[in-house]
């Protein structure tokens, strides 16, 4: 499909020394037309109109983001998930399409963007829970996450969030609905704040990395069996049925660092449950790849719900929790 015989060996730092992440960026996300204005996604079906993505610069560098399922990927990722290959086969598709030889340089179409690398600083100050805060978490699970279990999980609401010093949300009694809620198992001031009922686009705010995994220091290791999902309330909710869980930032993103290492070995059988889309099932089988290298699990398995429940919260929300038995079954089977 493509030719890499002029360099050898591809590597991401090679291909950032050749060509901009905005270059990579316009040429492979084609709904792309300027840095942070948001756009519809084509890694997976969504209904028409509901633009949630964008190439934003406030990470550090420019990244693809989607507000809508915290997908965050740099530009070789995203050629990588786009196209369902792996990593090194993006690099050489990336060469290939840009033509590079030792010695090229691709001039960037637009001035380098000068970015601040200051991580993001997020000031809460906590209430307590509201009966629209309570109602919000036990109608999302059917009664499952209770008050208890949020205080167990660190999830806490919010009367104030401060973003960089900018007050960015306060609590308000003509606004019953717009609560907000942030996780707070993280250290030094990491946190990821959930305001379910705002505005799609900025329903999530996060200084977290992709390094942060939910639940990692809950686990209990009371059985051979992870389960890997994408989220926060999916890790509470498999972690309330008996399974031990971590929630990545989002799909797609690395699975493996110093800490997971040591925690994944610790495990004979993982099951990764992502959505049942296209982005879901490319970041399945990048995950497994990384997990495959590992070398020492039983087995590895994809655990996909249906195109109207996604994943194991819309399951409970609309199957309601008298169904979880079959759930449990059909871990087993696999």
């Amino acid at each position: 499909m493509y030719s890499t015989k002029y360099i050898y060996p591809i590597t991401k730092e090679y291909i950032y020394s050749k060509i901009s992440r905005y270059d990579l960026f316009k040429r492979y996300v084609s709904n792309f037309k300027q840095v942070n204005r948001l756009f519809c996604s084509e890694l997976r079906e969504l209904k028409k109109g509901t633009p949630s993505c964008s190439i934003t610069n406030k990470y550090g560098d420019l990244l693809y983001y989607d507000f809508a399922t915290q997908d965050c990927f740099d530009p070789i990722a995203y050629v990588s998930i786009k196209y369902n290959i792996p990593f090194k086969e993006a690099l050489e598709l990336i060469a290939a399409d840009f033509n590079l030889k030792p010695g090229n340089y691709i001039q960037p179409s637009k001035p380098v963007i000068e970015l601040h690398r200051e991580k993001t600083t997020i000031r809460i100050k906590r209430t307590e829970y509201t009966a629209e805060g309570l109602n919000y978490w036990l109608n999302e699970s059917d009664g499952l996450i209770t008050k208890e279990v949020l205080e167990q999980e660190d999830v806490v609401q919010l009367s104030h969030m401060w973003i960089n010093d900018n007050l960015i949300y306060l609590k308000n009694s003509l606004y019953p609905k717009d609560v907000a809620f942030s996780f707070e198992e993280f250290k030094n001031g990491y946190r990821k704040i959930l305001r379910p009922n705002y505005k799609q686009e900025l329903k999530w705010r996060s200084n977290l990395t992709n390094s942060h995994f939910f639940g990692i220091d809950k686990l209990k290791f009371n059985n051979d069996l992870l389960i890997i999902t994408k989220s926060k309330k999916d890790q509470i909710i498999w972690s309330l049925i008996g399974f031990d869980c971590i929630g990545t930032q989002s799909e797609g993103v690395s699975i493996l660092t110093q800490k997971t290492k040591e925690i994944l070995t610790k495990y004979n059988n993982i099951i990764i449950n992502y959505d049942p889309d296209t982005a879901g099932v490319n970041a399945f089988n990048k995950t497994l790849n990384e997990l495959n290298s590992l070398n020492c699990f039983k087995s590895i398995k994809p655990l996909y719900f249906n195109k109207i429940d996604k994943d194991i919260s819309g399951y409970v929300k609309h199957n309601k929790r008298s169904k979880l038995a079959e759930i449990r079954q059909r871990i087993c089977e696999q």
